[in-house]
């Protein structure tokens, strides 16, 4: 059994509530779209994977330069699963595949891989979307526009479960009625 209480000390210490937030999120979304999709899933699997899918994104896990945050979290679930006495090499192995997978649309087969990626995809459409980048470029209204307007393109078209999109459609007609009304307040000046 996980030790959820490690796995949450973890990822607050590491990012704060953001990245722990998220993968909590990660995992409701996941659990809502299995029940619906009736999908079975391994616990140890989709909890761990939803909780250290962008673990590379924060230090001291983040490499140097320009990376695949989702190839890099993938090398680190060795060693992070040893942490948290997850010795089962097939468990291990889904989890790295799961993590590698979460940010490309078709690849992997284990089922928590795809629960893992709509439901990464769907938390990252709506007001989270908003809060999410405008936190990230709080100085930069520019740059946050135009994150919001590049992740609502990628993660729409990683939507792949039938749940999933129909969770994310008013997501994303939120998000589209969002920058279409910032655009208009602003004047185009932000």
């Amino acid at each position: 059994m996980l030790d959820i209480e490690k796995m949450n000390r973890h990822l607050q210490d590491l990012g704060g509530t953001y990245i722990l937030n998220h993968a909590r999120r990660c995992l409701v979304i996941a659990k809502k779209l299995a029940e619906e999709e009736n999908l079975a899933y391994d616990e140890d699997i989709l909890t761990f994977s939803c909780y250290f899918h962008d673990i590379s994104a924060f230090k001291p896990y983040r490499p140097e330069g320009k990376f695949d945050h989702a190839e890099e979290s993938a090398k680190i679930v060795p060693a992070l699963a040893a942490e948290y006495s997850i010795n089962d090499a097939y468990k291990i192995s889904a989890i790295e595949e799961a993590v590698r997978y979460h940010d490309k649309c078709g690849q992997g087969t284990a089922n928590e891989t795809k629960l893992l990626r709509n439901a990464d995809a769907v938390d990252y459409l709506g007001f989270i979307a908003v809060a999410r980048d405008f936190s990230k470029q709080h100085e930069e209204m520019t740059k946050a526009i135009a994150a919001l307007k590049k992740h609502l393109a990628e993660f729409s078209a990683l939507l792949e479960l039938d749940s999933a999109k129909r969770m994310a459609e008013p997501r994303i007609k939120k998000l589209e009625t969002f920058l279409r009304e910032f655009e208009e307040e602003t004047f185009g000046l932000y």
